[in-house]
């Protein structure tokens, strides 16, 4: 299924514009019809199914693509697919169940946001916000298989944050501002710093870390709390 409507909103340059896929109907429409009802989203596009979003002949492009995942649904290269389509978009993945496997999936794709299906969908539409604005959210009750994922991932390096070496104090407050879903232009407004300079830091305790993604720290923050700092 294509664009919601041929004409455009006299305020669309400045809407979140969405496109959603679930390969479940019912699921599709009870998403699609409750973000109709907001003046700043825009579905582009609902689709059954991944491949057909990838071969939307539209020209638009989606700030966040809606991702259904089901028990059922074989997901294996579907955000590949996708990413490699919209490249600046952002992926949010919502889940039928907490399977190990569809976390193992959000993770080595770098979702930007993780929700079950049952999530209240006020908390979707402020999920979207959030990741538009370059944050990222997952819900609280994936934690403990992202860290077990994660530390799996880590080889072995055992409870504690996976850094190599004592971070900076600055370091310490940008994984503190990450934990609480800050995009990097937050961060730079909230600790007075420039935008490229917190773009370095945070690549750099990435790196320290060992870790792939802003939601492994963040994870890995909640269960162990901030690691030892140095000047």
């Amino acid at each position: 299924m294509g664009l919601r409507r041929s004409g455009l909103p006299n305020n669309y340059k400045t809407m979140i514009k969405l496109i959603v896929i679930d390969d479940r109907e019912r699921d599709l429409q009870k998403i699609c019809s409750f973000l109709y009802e907001f003046r700043e989203f825009h579905v582009i596009g609902r689709y059954g199914n991944a491949y057909d979003a990838a071969n939307m002949k539209e020209n638009m492009i989606p700030d966040v693509i809606i991702l259904g995942i089901n028990d059922s649904a074989d997901q294996m290269g579907v955000i590949t697919l996708l990413k490699k389509k919209y490249p600046h978009a952002s992926v949010i993945m919502l889940s039928s169940s907490n399977q190990e496997q569809f976390i193992r999936l959000a993770i080595s794709n770098k979702v930007s946001g993780y929700l079950l299906k049952s999530t209240d969908m006020d908390k979707l539409a402020s999920t979207i916000r959030t990741i538009f604005r370059g944050g990222y959210f997952i819900s609280p009750l994936f934690t403990p298989q992202i860290i077990r994922n994660i530390t799996s991932m880590t080889q072995g390096k055992g409870n504690s944050f996976p850094l190599s070496r004592s971070i900076s104090q600055t370091e310490s407050r940008i994984l503190k501002s990450i934990a609480r879903g800050y995009s990097n232009k937050e961060i730079a407004e909230e600790l007075s710093l420039k935008y490229g300079t917190v773009r370095n830091y945070v690549s750099s305790v990435l790196k320290k870390a060992g870790l792939r993604s802003r939601t492994q720290v963040a994870a890995f923050i909640s269960q162990y709390g901030i690691p030892g700092q140095e000047e």
